[in-house]
């Protein structure tokens, strides 16, 4: 949905999807919060290529996500954050 989001410059598609993050990471569990985490990373990322600021503590944001997804064991996920870290 953020590619897509970002393939047709719809920053309001983008803010949507955002809240609905946000609404979900009060709640979460360790896992999802790191699967948000990346989730809030990719729209930050999307925002700024479409000319938004730079986002601000993403490497930390994404370095404790993925230190979560590799504790809890999910290597997929640790590599998916570690991806857009070194991106």
């Amino acid at each position: 949905e953020v590619a897509l989001a970002e393939a047709v410059k719809d920053t309001t598609a983008l803010m949507t999807l955002e809240t609905r993050l946000r609404a979900r990471m009060s709640e979460a569990t360790p896992l999802d919060w790191a699967a948000d985490q990346i989730g809030m990373a990719e729209i930050q990322l999307a925002r700024h290529r479409l000319g938004g600021t730079a986002p601000a503590d993403l490497g930390l944001i994404l370095a404790e996500a993925a230190m979560t997804a590799r504790e809890l064991g999910v290597e997929a996920l640790a590599d998916r954050a570690e991806a857009l870290l070194n991106a």
